[in-house]
């Protein structure tokens, strides 16, 4: 037996060898188990193209995800919407390689036997892969316990699938939901130019995000002897870089813990939440040319780190003390948290790994840690297709929406509503409800169970029909199933045995007869109503007028009022009415609203207003946190000003509680524009604010220099042609950063190569 089980074991090894090589392109059918934040299986449709580094998932609930893996892209599209975010994860080896262990363990997926393969390159993530005989996976199974099984395997490239993303995708842009905090050296140590290059990063920091309600926040401090507020976190991109154009440098000595501070009550304060009630992800971007010069830099450290933020920390030329600089910034292991320039004019090559540790290596989940579902467009907590958990003993269910919380499994209530029965659950056979045993040890008593009640023990009913016996029940008998005894009464013996002078009782069927010598004749008959009882004071003794048995109904002890627990003392009979725990009771678990209970009707659940009087509010409710009012945007608010967006280029647009409207007040003191729509321009050239008195004019110089630059980036992609010319600029992209590093560039979201793009749909 032992030899036959070692030939099958040898011969799955050398099936496993001989297999054909596993497919590195192609379409299934698969289903995801065990991911991180999801309860439940995802089921998709998956196409895979290792050759091109490109895999799409087309879920059963919905979206659809695209990868690219060389350009670092993921596309997330629900109907009409689409998300870009970079992706720094490699692409998964769904295929064996020849480098692979073959374990000799078999498991059966979808019904086909399966070998086990050790990846040998474990950094895809995926650790074992399951292959058939003829070389098609059935499983992949990743380092963090989840896995994805295949079925319906075909071999395909995703070019002969037409692999297309979306052409309504943006340009490809960090897409996560976080709260940036800036904080800025302007001490006197920083030259104006150099201050000019600084506010320039933080522009380019700035159109590197993708900026609205549910995605990039971001506000800006600059610290120097003090620290002052330059932009309050905003999600408006347009606000931030109009007001990072106003702020002047005011100098003096370097206080790197004064700017943190303050960046960290900005963002405590005026920070946005999940719909959970979490923070969303915070981060601060702290630079400096020098050495903190005072203050208590390691308390504030401790505090903003306590709290969860990630602080990335940039150091500027040889004054900075680069440990200083590494105690600044977060130890994330895996992650680059620190950069170091030799001046100022290094910033722009610092900017491409910064952007890359903030979005890419920095985990977020703009659902908020509720949501146990797919994390879906615009924060939408969507439910899995398959919530079985496998335990019988749970009631799947799923809670959908923002800050949902997927799939759920409740514990499966297994009360049949029956007294009789002990009620319990098997994980794999579900509700068990077995009959209890109601046996107390005494022959005297009928050992019954009433289902609305439970266990009852009724007296024995020793009446043997003769009026002429005393019926009683001794537990002590030997030999007996009753206990009864009925003992003949000494003076009624004669008068119960004459035929002539029978005792003659006409008694109700509740009620019993017996001989009692002492009444006067002629039949000595003595009538009692029977006797019922079951020692239990929480019922009522009785006799059924209809069957002349015994009844123990419960007692009644409603009062009526449905806010109250009934029920009745065992050991003394007495009713008691506990109020109910309203707060356990009638929680409907949903924040907006007020749950009370009504002694006519029960729990009631009454919708919140949330009004909080102010006209310069939204008032809303979320199921989860509850009521918040926050503040009107005019901008998106007002009918008028949706319509003249150009206009906030020279107006600041502030909410008036006293005339319930929104205000517009001018920028600098003046409405004039220039060619390209910035204020205090003399409608011929192009101009950027620097602050109050000073602008840069752009010349025909540097505007040729802008027209050469865009021409050589054409040219190049031009001349090596489509995706290699591509290529060929992304790999050189930072020596070609003149080209839009001028002041007055600012990515309109609309430009830009889409990589993935292809075809006419």
């Amino acid at each position: 037996m032992q030899l036959a089980t070692g030939f099958l074991v040898i011969l799955s090894v050398l099936v496993g060898c001989l297999a054909q090589p596993s497919l590195q392109g192609f379409t299934a059918d698969v289903s995801y188990a065990n991911l991180t934040g999801v309860d439940g299986r995802l089921t998709a449709s998956l196409s895979y193209d290792w050759s091109l580094q490109l895999l799409k998932n087309q879920y059963k609930i919905g979206p659809v995800e695209y990868f690219n893996f060389t350009a670092r892209l993921r596309y997330l599209t629900c109907g009409s919407v689409c998300e870009t975010e970079t992706y720094g994860k490699a692409m998964p080896i769904y295929f064996s390689e020849a480098s692979d262990t073959v374990t000799g363990k078999t498991i059966v997926v979808n019904g086909v036997n399966c070998t086990e393969r050790r990846k040998a390159t474990q950094s895809s993530g995926v650790t074992y892969v399951y292959i058939d005989a003829t070389g098609t996976i059935c499983r992949a199974v990743k380092g963090d316990g989840s896995f994805v099984d295949f079925a319906n395997v075909a071999p395909t490239s995703l070019q002969a699938v037409n692999y297309t993303a979306p052409k309504n995708c943006p340009t490809p842009a960090c897409s996560k939901k976080i709260d940036f905090m800036l904080a800025f050296d302007e001490s006197g140590s920083i030259v104006g130019a150099d201050f000019r290059t600084m506010k320039n990063f933080a522009a380019s920091v700035a159109n590197s995000y993708t900026w609205g309600d549910n995605y990039a926040g971001m506000g800006l401090v600059f610290f120097s002897t003090g620290a002052r507020l330059i932009v309050n976190i905003t999600t408006s991109k347009t606000k931030f870089i109009q007001q990072l154009g106003l702020a002047d440098q005011d100098g003096g000595t370097t206080c790197i813990g004064c700017g943190i501070q303050l960046a960290y009550d900005q963002v405590t304060q005026f920070g946005r939440k999940n719909p959970d009630g979490t923070p969303v992800n915070r981060v601060f971007i702290v630079l400096t040319d020098g050495i903190n010069a005072y203050g208590d830099l390691t308390g504030v450290l401790r505090t903003v780190k306590n709290a969860g933020i990630t602080i990335f920390a940039i150091g500027v030329g040889s004054e900075v003390d680069r440990q200083q600089i590494t105690d600044i910034a977060s130890n994330l292991p895996g992650i680059n948290t620190t950069f170091f320039g030799d001046s100022f004019s290094a910033l722009p090559k610092i900017l491409d790994g910064l952007i890359v540790a903030t979005c890419v290596d920095i985990p977020g989940n703009p659902c908020g840690l509720g949501c146990r579902g797919f994390c879906a467009c615009r924060g939408n907590c969507i439910c899995p297709d398959n919530c079985d958990d496998g335990n019988q003993c749970t009631d799947d269910s799923c809670t959908a929406g923002i800050g949902g919380n997927g799939c759920i499994h409740p514990a499966h209530d297994c009360d049949d509503g029956n007294a009789c029965t002990a009620d319990s659950c098997d994980l794999n056979l579900g509700c068990i409800n077995a009959p209890i045993n109601c046996t107390d040890g005494n022959i005297c008593t009928f050992d019954q169970c009433d289902p609305g009640y439970g266990c009852i023990f009724p007296l024995n009913d020793c009446d043997d029909g003769s009026p002429c016996t005393i019926d009683t029940c001794n537990s002590t008998l030997k030999n007996s199933t009753t206990g009864c005894v009925n003992t003949i009464i000494p003076k009624c013996a004669e008068v119960c045995q004459d035929p002539v002078k029978p005792v003659n009782c006409s008694a109700s069927i509740c009620m019993v007869s017996a001989c009692n010598s002492s009444l006067p004749g002629p039949n000595y008959c003595d009538t009692k109503p029977k006797f019922c009882q079951d020692t239990d004071p929480c019922t009522v003794d009785g006799c059924s007028m209809t069957t002349g048995l015994c009844i123990f109904p419960p007692k009644n002890c409603d009062d009526g009022n449905a806010c109250t627990i009934d029920g009745c003392h065992p050991n003394n009979g007495s009713c008691f009415n506990i109020p109910i725990d309203v707060a356990a009771v009638c929680n409907d678990y949903n924040a907006c609203t007020d749950d009370t209970c009504v002694p006519a009707i029960g729990c009631v659940n009454t919708n919140l207003t949330c009004s909080d009087g102010l006209n310069c509010t939204y008032d809303n409710c979320n199921s989860i946190t509850g009521c918040f009012n926050p503040p009107i945007d005019c901008w998106s608010y007002d009918p008028e000003l949706i319509q003249k967006p150009e206009l906030s280029s020279c107006y600041l647009a502030t909410c008036s509680e006293s005339q319930h409207k929104c205000i517009l007040s001018n920028l600098n003191g003046s409405t004039a524009f220039d060619r390209c729509g910035i204020c205090n321009g003399d409608n011929s050239t192009c101009a950027v604010a620097l602050g109050s008195s000073q602008t840069i004019g752009i010349g025909a110089g540097v505007i040729a220099a802008i027209v050469i630059g865009a021409v050589a980036i054409c040219a190049v992609i031009g001349a090596l042609g489509g995706k290699k010319g591509y290529d060929v600029w992304l790999k050189h992209r930072t020596n070609m950063q003149g080209a839009n590093t001028n002041p007055m560039y600012s990515d309109n979201g609309l430009s830009g190569t889409n990589p993935m793009y292809s075809g006419d749909n």
